[in-house]
């Protein structure tokens, strides 16, 4: 089995700390907190990465938000995308 690595990179400007699990041309953007969005390929079923806004905030604090407010297909997404192997 070949393991992933991802790749990190942090936006100073935007303090964005942006995490790529896969490459890919396109992606969809779930809002899971206030300040976190995963990317996802929805037609692969694949999560691509993360984008975590206000990181120094987050990183500092320890703040976590609810998965809250998110449209019934993008639960049902995030479902599936949490609970298959990596």
């Amino acid at each position: 089995m070949r393991s992933r690595c991802a790749k990190i990179w942090y936006d100073t400007e935007s303090d964005i700390l942006y995490i790529e699990f896969k490459p890919a041309p396109s992606a969809r953007g779930i809002q899971l907190t206030e300040n976190i969005v995963l990317r996802v390929d929805l037609s692969s079923g694949d999560a691509l990465g993360l984008a975590i806004h206000n990181y120094t905030k987050i990183a500092a604090q320890g703040l976590a938000d609810p998965l809250t407010g998110l449209p019934t297909i993008d639960h049902q997404a995030l479902l599936r995308l949490l609970t298959r192997n990596p």
